[in-house]
């Protein structure tokens, strides 16, 4: 039987170098210990299609923790400034938080299930270690007009 080999597609990117995709999921996962079956913590998997180079829509994924946190506790790997943790930072620069609304003593009442089916434009970083991957980054995830 013969072996087939295709050619890789990337994600498309306009020349402003951003990408579009459509938020299609966003679905609570737990994180389960192999050993025990106790969940050990419990994240936000949000799925996003993005077409590529092929005209194909590719999934692309981002993990967040459940909290928004007003703090800027996070520090990323390679030093740098003190951030706000994934949520916190894609919800804001969706604008689907306000700064005000994170500074506030009062509960933020937000369905990050809203956001299905909405469109998004996106810059794309190489994830650390790789040349191939590519994750969103997260500062600059903004509605799609």
């Amino acid at each position: 039987m013969p072996t087939n080999i295709r050619k890789a597609a990337k994600l498309e990117v306009n020349n402003d170098g951003y990408a579009t995709g459509k938020l299609v999921s966003v679905e609570v996962k737990e994180l389960k210990d192999t050993e025990t079956g106790e969940i050990e913590s419990t994240q936000l998997e949000w799925c996003f299609g993005v077409l590529n180079s092929k005209g194909v829509l590719s999934k692309v994924f981002v993990w967040t923790g459940l909290n928004v946190n007003p703090e800027k506790t996070y520090l990323p790997k390679d030093g740098g400034e003190p951030q706000y943790n994934k949520l916190t930072q894609m919800l804001l620069s969706m604008q689907a938080i306000s700064k005000e609304q994170l500074e506030s003593k009062e509960e933020i009442d937000f369905d990050v299930e809203s956001l299905v089916n909405q469109e998004f434009r996106f810059k794309l970083v190489n994830r650390k270690g790789s040349v191939i991957w590519q994750d969103i980054d997260l500062k600059t995830i903004t509605l799609s007009m």
